[in-house]
């Protein structure tokens, strides 16, 4: 019963110190807490209604590191055309990507030599989906928001 008790506990302290980076306290001068705020990033920019901007203007790519090349992916969130583009990766090399809706089903699949290569989620409801990249024996995983 101690070594539960124990374990709960460090997984607790854990959890709540990994929480602790997304939290900012006030204090006033005699050191007492006044206020304490959730600090959450924001996932993407908005762009103002009525506007002629580009995807690529009102949104930075999400850059990655994905096998010596760098990965980069826009926008995203996306309304419906999703760009995937490696930086580095020779003509004539293939890549593959999925994109998997979260109840399991395939909605793109695609083995391409291009790059960048463009996937429609145009006629996919709004929801998150995660994407598959593979290149060689490399395999990573990215979530995309589809608005």
């Amino acid at each position: 019963m101690k070594k539960l008790f124990i374990t709960l506990f460090t997984v607790g302290a854990l959890s709540t110190s990994a929480l602790a980076d997304d939290i900012q306290f006030t204090y006033d001068n005699g050191g007492n807490r006044i206020s304490r705020a959730i600090v959450i990033a924001p996932l993407a920019q908005t762009r103002s209604a009525g506007t002629e901007e580009s995807d690529s203007t009102w949104q930075q790519p999400f850059t990655d590191i994905f096998a010596d090349f760098t990965l980069k992916v826009y926008p995203n969130p996306t309304e419906g055309h999703l760009k995937i583009e490696l930086e580095g990766l020779p003509e004539g090399e293939n890549f593959s990507y999925v994109i998997v809706s979260t109840d399991g089903k395939t909605v793109v699949h695609e083995e391409t030599a291009k790059n960048p290569s463009e996937a429609d989620l145009s006629g996919c409801p709004t929801g998150l989906y995660i994407m598959k990249l593979f290149y060689k024996e490399v395999q990573q995983e990215y979530k995309i928001i589809k608005l």
